[in-house]
């Protein structure tokens, strides 16, 4: 994995700064025109991954990169087993993947994207 980041064979990390938000260093799916989010949605339709879209700044350093590539693997891996083969409706979708949500999956992700950092930080002493 990248810097000790296990990236699952179903997400795939693509530079592309202008599907980016603002307020994001990375972002995933378009679920704007969807009542209901099942797992094929979260996916890309021909190649059956997700692709996450990074800004390019996240690669220059190695701090980011686990940051930001271990948030998403540990949010996305979640939600994966949280739709498993149904469907989630999209307002409960959203509140899960809100950046402002703090215990949802966005929030736990980020804890977990810490404790690598924090590691790695630990190990380069």
């Amino acid at each position: 994995g990248e810097h000790g980041v296990e990236v699952p064979d179903y997400i795939r990390f693509v530079v592309l700064d202008e599907l980016v938000p603002e307020n994001a260093y990375a972002a995933y799916g378009r679920f704007d025109h969807l009542s209901r989010v099942a797992w094929a949605d979260v996916v890309h339709a021909r190649t059956g991954k997700v692709p996450v879209k990074i800004r390019r700044t996240v690669l220059e350093s190695p701090q980011a990169i686990v940051a930001v590539f271990a948030h998403e693997v540990a949010e996305l891996r979640q939600l994966r087993e949280l739709l498993g083969d149904g469907t989630l409706p999209i307002d409960g979708f959203r509140r899960l993947i809100d950046t402002d949500g703090d215990r949802n999956l966005h929030g736990r992700a980020w804890d977990e994207s810490d404790d690598l950092v924090r590691k790695m930080v630990s190990d380069a002493r």
